[in-house]
């Protein structure tokens, strides 16, 4: 970082311990109950976090300069985690307004800073201009998360206590030790860490599963443009009709969020108050001209040469995209398998009852009667 950035970091040092500080003074003051002393370190703990805040700005604004990767996404995170606190003293100093006169003034200078947050939380309550009950609450919810700087919810623990499969004969809701094999994909999808995800396994295994509970934890979590991409556009709008859209209207955490307009919801994509969400098939036409987030292909194997690499494509470099890839294994140096020979590898196994020692799944492995199985090697 060059004088101008070491400056700005030693700054903003100084001010995170001038902001702690005085935080921790109003919580002394407060404990006391309400006086002009209380008042005084209210403001100076805003003009404290207000400064924080315009100098982190300026060390982003000197990254971009610099030429270094920052999303827009993170730019709008870092802005929203230095100006919540200011939110938060607001709204105390609102409650406590001596006249009508400052009551107005400060609700004005809190819905001017909230305007300017820009988070999908305010996106979502614009669009929603006639919530219902039930939307309001969850709107609440995303804007005290907000204020509070409420930490993002692990995918498995948020799946078992909102996913809930309308369509499925096997379970009604997810359970991560019902199929133990989907739980280190889904961790590695929503950790955040990884940028690829890639899965191969056999008929049954739960792939497009695995897709469902990603893209309800997207749209109730960890929002962001979405892409879903299967074999042909006839299967995988099949797919959502019967799966996909059941369990997002079904489950309350998704089910508040679903656009009211019908014109907004489509065969090929839902236009959600906080995010988009589009389906096709691998095809020029769905991998063309869109800006994602998030791109889901299903059953890769079945693609046509060139269309992860256009799948890639779709996510512009972002620092947070994530690319996840589930099927089938198809053929040897196939895209899929190129792809997933790429990747940091793990493979789910069995350990021995008797010796403890782990074992990969293999046929090698099969022990049967051998009385089960007749003179032609067929089963009786």
């Amino acid at each position: 970082m060059d004088a101008d950035g070491e400056r700005l970091e030693e700054s903003i040092e100084r001010l995170r311990q001038i902001e702690k500080s005085l935080g921790v003074a109003v919580q002394k003051a407060a404990a006391d109950g309400y006086s002009a002393e209380l008042r005084q370190l209210q403001r100076d703990h805003i003009n404290a976090v207000k400064a924080l805040s315009d100098a982190e700005i300026r060390v982003m604004r000197l990254q971009q300069k610099r030429g270094e990767l920052i999303t827009v996404d993170e730019a709008k995170a870092m802005i929203i985690k230095t100006l919540a606190p200011i939110l938060v003293e607001l709204r105390k100093l609102v409650d406590q307004a001596r006249d009508d006169a400052e009551k107005v003034l400060l609700s004005a200078i809190t819905e001017r800073m909230l305007a300017k947050l820009g988070s999908r939380q305010l996106n979502m309550s614009c669009a929603l201009s006639k919530p219902n009950r039930a939307q309001r609450r969850a709107l609440l919810r995303h804007i005290e998360a907000l204020a509070t700087g409420g930490v993002k919810e692990e995918i498995l623990d948020w799946a078992e206590k909102h996913v809930m499969f309308p369509h499925s004969d096997r379970s009604a809701v997810f359970r991560r030790d019902l199929a133990p094999w989907l739980n280190e994909p889904l961790r590695a999808f929503g950790c955040g860490k990884w940028r690829v995800v890639s899965m191969m396994g056999p008929v049954g295994f739960g792939k497009s599963t695995m897709i469902e509970v990603a893209a309800s934890y997207i749209v109730g979590v960890d929002s962001g443009g979405t892409l879903i991409v299967g074999q042909s556009d006839d299967d995988v709008r099949a797919w959502a009709d019967s799966r996909l859209m059941p369990m997002l209207r079904a489950m309350p955490a998704t089910s508040v969020l679903m656009p009211r307009k019908r014109s907004e919801v489509r065969a090929a994509s839902i236009f959600f108050p906080h995010m988009p969400l589009y389906i096709g098939g691998a095809n020029l036409n769905t991998l063309q001209s869109k800006s994602m987030r998030y791109v889901m292909l299903d059953e890769v194997w079945l693609f046509k040469a060139g269309m992860v690499r256009e799948a890639f494509g779709r996510t512009h470099d972002r620092g947070n995209s994530v690319i996840f890839a589930v099927g089938q294994a198809g053929v040897i140096e196939d895209e899929h398998d190129t792809l997933y020979e790429t990747t940091l590898k793990h493979e789910y196994g069995w350990m021995c009852p008797h010796c403890g020692a782990w074992n990969a799944y293999d046929d090698e492995h099969l022990k049967y009667d051998l009385a089960a199985r007749n003179e032609e090697n067929q089963w009786n």
